[in-house]
């Protein structure tokens, strides 16, 4: 009578579960719209941030462009002065002052004066450069690959009396500015305003000693100059004549001659733009120049020559971009800048919608496991009610439930307090970043952010990984493993925290030695006892050593930290135990604890204050390893063995880049060859002179000269063909070679150099 009346009330409670059941679904449905609304709001602040930051740098680089470009055309201003005052006769004088001025303008590659000569004094012209001993040609132009020609005759011409330039040599007295049809245009945009005016974008190594972006700019000079004054007819160079200046009393007469400046676009940007330091793409094109030659200038926009078209429609699908426009002269720039992807623009709101995904699955986990185990436990009760089990066999369950509630309200309890510390803290710094949003700016403030965040997730995690342990999901998967080689890796997973903490990490032990483990499961149980060595004993040393006994590998990891007291010793691997003064979670060590019951691994620890603490696990040895333990040259020759293909050969990398050859050259050792540096042309000839390498991998653009120069040698001495890493577009010369493009990947740089087995002349790969 008395079991089917408490029969009956446990069926009766069931009604309030499924009550409660729902309230949780309503919870979890209420935390993820709220998560979801923050990171909405979050994401369009920080995103209002990011273009306020953006258009602000972008103003700053482009003054700073303006300027540079301002400045490098007023040296028209001082060659006009120069001649006004004095007059360009002396070559020596006129080369003196032309290197005096351009130490005050960044970019300046060559300045130049040229007389303008009406078809009636070209006579006289030539004659007196006949006198100065300046050759035979007389009013000359430059027909492309050095072939220089008499002017025709025309009514007009602009010969240069000196050109001087900064690096590499002088043009001849002579050559007629206006003969090329891109310059006779700016020069009569020049003599029509009166104001200097600037040719498109010209790659070019005339002027400098090595290939550079460059243009030209041109300011006419009149033999009586006033302000307001305007050309009649500009026509000169191609049959029709230079009528005269004129204001508004009447002409004044033809110009008495031009100054010329040749600039370098690439010496300029690269004084104001930075991809190291820029968190932005940067486009500049001239929209006056033909669609191919709008393209100027990128900052870290991929490669390539991007057309106009296709970066404004970037530009407007975006729609964070800012806009600038450039004045050269009597040309205008266009210059367009986007935030890159993945910048710090989602940090914050990422960093919200995870805190409160994190809170809100953890509510649901927990209250889902708490509901799932009170209905468990239901049932028992009620099958035992119904097999009437005897009091004494009720008492043992009652007192059994009682027992597993207590250890459930002690877990939640002590788990709700470190959770609580976190959370607490993420809550304060948000509320103080959405009054203050320039505390984004401040790096301490973002760093405790960002690591209020982390160990709210690793907290989340442990407590999981102690859920799955209890409750068996976690099944070991045992195999041999080779402890040593597995180390490495997983140490290097340290090193970071181990420099920063300035912590020595040492493997050593026998080089051989195989354990038969899970290698998931036994790396979290070292990766638990390296970080707490590291975060919590402060130690100068932790060392890994590896030996081998009759059945058993043995792994001590020690450090000579702080050390662990006897009282700590004997609580230390309890959930949410910590030692002395950490401030950690405390699960770490009962992780550890439970993964190595579930692996069979026997864990000792020996430790006194003040003297380190020694952990060691003690492993099965694998059966394979009992019969044959490899030697460390077997496991070089299997690393060989994986890349037959440059087992034993000799290879030549050249790169200007310290970082770069290093990296190069550290993967290419890795797959067995044997490995010569070079860090310019020079040294690369000095490797080639004394043995030809069986395999070259060169950079296009080096300090001293061009790479393809000697790819093209090397490729005619061997009969192989060599590797070219470039991200620029080669000349038609180059394209016999074996080209990859950067960035450079592994799979790349393998690819390539599998191919280069095929003969000089058959079609490119990569």
């Amino acid at each position: 009578m008395l079991v089917d009346r408490w029969a009956a009330k446990v069926a009766d409670s069931t009604f309030p579960s499924l009550r409660r059941l729902w309230l949780v679904l309503a919870t979890l449905l209420a935390g993820l719209l709220l998560s979801a609304w923050a990171y909405i709001a979050l994401l369009d602040l920080s995103r209002g941030r990011e273009r306020a930051l953006l258009e602000e740098q972008v103003a700053a680089r482009a003054g700073s462009l303006q300027r540079l470009l301002d400045r490098a055309i007023g040296s028209l201003n001082s060659v006009r002065a120069y001649q006004t005052a004095d007059g360009v006769e002396n070559a020596d004088r006129f080369r003196r002052f032309v290197m005096a001025e351009a130490g005050f303008h960044d970019g300046t590659r060559a300045l130049a004066w040229a007389t303008y000569v009406p078809h009636a004094e070209r006579s006289a012209f030539e004659s007196r450069l006949l006198l100065r001993g300046e050759g035979s040609l007389g009013i000359f132009e430059d027909t492309g690959y050095g072939a220089l020609t008499r002017v025709p005759d025309r009514e007009t011409y602009f010969p240069a009396n000196f050109i001087i330039a900064l690096s590499g040599s002088d043009i001849s007295p002579g050559l007629d500015l206006a003969a090329p049809p891109w310059r006779g245009q700016a020069i009569r945009r020049a003599v029509a305003s009166g104001r200097p005016a600037a040719t498109k974008l010209r790659l070019s190594s005339v002027w400098t000693d090595r290939q550079e972006q460059v243009f030209q700019a041109f300011l006419p000079v009149y033999a009586d100059e006033q302000s307001g004054t305007t050309v009649e007819d500009g026509r000169f160079a191609g049959g029709a004549s230079v009528a005269g200046v004129r204001d508004g009393a009447g002409a004044l007469g033809a110009p008495v001659g031009l100054a010329m400046g040749v600039f370098s676009l690439t010496a300029l940007t690269s004084q104001v733009f930075d991809a190291r330091r820029d968190d932005f793409d940067v486009w500049l094109f001239d929209p006056a120049a033909a669609p191919v030659e709008r393209f100027l200038y990128g900052l870290r926009d991929g490669g390539g020559n991007p057309m106009l078209e296709e970066v404004r429609e970037r530009f407007a699908r975006d729609g964070r971009g800012v806009e600038r426009r450039i004045h050269v002269a009597d040309r205008e720039w266009l210059l367009y800048a986007l935030p890159r992807d993945g910048g710090g623009a989602v940090l914050l709101p990422l960093a919200g919608l995870a805190a409160g995904l994190a809170l809100t699955g953890l509510l649901a986990v927990y209250l889902f496991i708490a509901l799932t185990r009170g209905l468990q436990l239901s049932r028992l009760n009620r099958e035992l009610a119904r097999e009437q089990v005897d009091a004494a066999v009720q008492r043992t369950l009652a007192r059994e439930a009682q027992a597993t509630a207590a250890a459930r309200t002690s877990f939640l309890a002590r788990a709700s307090h470190d959770l609580r510390q976190p959370l607490h803290a993420l809550g304060l710094y948000l509320a103080h970043l959405q009054g203050n949003p320039d505390a984004a700016r401040d790096a301490d403030f973002m760093r405790r952010l960002r690591d209020s965040a982390d160990g709210l997730a690793g907290l989340f995690e442990a407590t999981l990984d102690i859920g799955r342990l209890e409750s068996g999901a976690l099944v070991p998967e045992r195999r041999p493993l080779a402890l040593i080689p597995w180390l490495q890796p997983l140490l290097g997973e340290h090193a970071a925290m181990a420099e920063s903490h300035r912590v020595a990490l040492v493997l050593a032990g026998h080089p051989g030695a195989t354990a038969d483990t899970d290698p998931l499961l036994f790396g979290r149980i070292v990766r638990n006892l390296v970080g707490n060595a590291l975060v919590h004993a402060a130690p100068r040393r932790v060392e890994l050593r590896v030996t081998v006994r009759k059945d058993r590998v043995d792994l001590r990891v020690s450090d000579d930290g702080r050390g662990i007291s006897r009282v700590d010793r004997e609580r230390l691997f309890a959930p949410f135990e910590r030692g002395g003064t950490s401030h950690g979670a405390g699960l770490g060590l009962a992780i550890v604890r439970e993964l190595a019951a579930a692996l069979g691994i026997r864990i000792r620890l020996r430790s006194r204050l003040g003297q380190g603490s020694v952990f060691r696990l003690s492993l099965p040895i694998a059966r394979e390893a009992q019969a044959s333990i490899p030697s460390t040259d077997d496991a070089a020759a299997q690393a060989i063995s994986r890349h037959p293909w440059l087992a034993g050969l000799q290879v030549l990398i050249v790169d200007d880049d310290p970082a770069v050859l290093d990296a190069t050259a550290r993967i290419v050792e890795g797959w067995g060859a044997s490995v010569s540096r070079a860090d310019s042309l020079a040294a690369a000839k000095v490797v080639v002179e004394a043995g030809l390498p069986d395999r070259l991998l060169v950079d296009y653009s080096l300090l001293d000269g061009i790479g393809s120069d000697l790819a093209r040698s090397w490729q005619a001495a061997t009969g192989s063909r060599a590797v070219v890493i470039t991200g620029e577009a080669l000349p038609d010369d180059d394209r016999e070679l074996l080209v990859v493009r950067k960035p450079l990947t592994a799979l790349k740089l393998r690819t390539a150099l599998e191919s280069v087995a095929m003969p000089v002349g058959e079609p490119a790969v990569g």
